[in-house]
């Protein structure tokens, strides 16, 4: 994953709220904002949101000396057992709610706003393929199946609900008959 990779993801892992940050010239208005957000119950990232850094080389600054864990803007260092100073922390010193957690793996940043789902006018038309498999009321999915699972589709063939097993190579998608 590249730089700018990185620090998009961070960013639409954000509230709106936070995220209005990001294009915020650095100044008072941009501190005041921080801090409102913050005040409100937001976890601001006082380097990233506050002072206007990048993610990914704020990540990585933290990760090279070895601090787990920031604290957000506004958190209470006194809740920090035997605190450095404000801004450092000991490498072993437990995360306390709310801190901002030190990772450069996406998978630390899921989405806060999820991709919208497909419209019916993007679904293929028939997602349901061949079968049953023999002794089952279980039917393929046809090629470029993208209905989501849980979906309820009805043919000639009778109705079906499509199912979903995550498996350790991703999920496995199938048809069954229920009518």
């Amino acid at each position: 994953m590249t730089r700018d990779q990185f620090n998009d993801i961070y960013w639409a892992a954000q509230p709106p709220a936070v995220r209005a940050l990001k294009d915020m010239t650095n100044g008072p208005n941009k501190m005041n904002a921080a801090v409102a957000l913050a005040q409100q119950g937001y976890t601001v990232d006082a380097w990233i949101g506050f002072y206007g850094f990048e993610p990914w080389g704020t990540m990585s600054a933290r990760q090279m000396e070895g601090l787990p864990w920031a604290p957000a803007l506004l958190q209470d260092y006194h809740m920090v057992p035997n605190p450095i100073g404000p801004g450092e922390v000991a490498p072993n010193t437990p995360m306390p709610k709310g801190a901002i957690k030190t990772s450069l793996d996406p998978a630390d940043y899921p989405p806060f706003d999820p991709p919208p789902p497909a419209s019916k006018a993007d679904l293929v038309k028939n997602p349901v393929g061949s079968g049953p498999i023999p002794g089952t009321n279980i039917y393929t999915s046809a090629t470029g199946d993208n209905w989501p699972a849980g979906s309820e589709y009805t043919d000639q063939r009778g109705e079906f609900v499509k199912k979903s097993q995550q498996t350790p190579f991703g999920p496995r998608m199938w048809w069954e008959k229920v009518g």
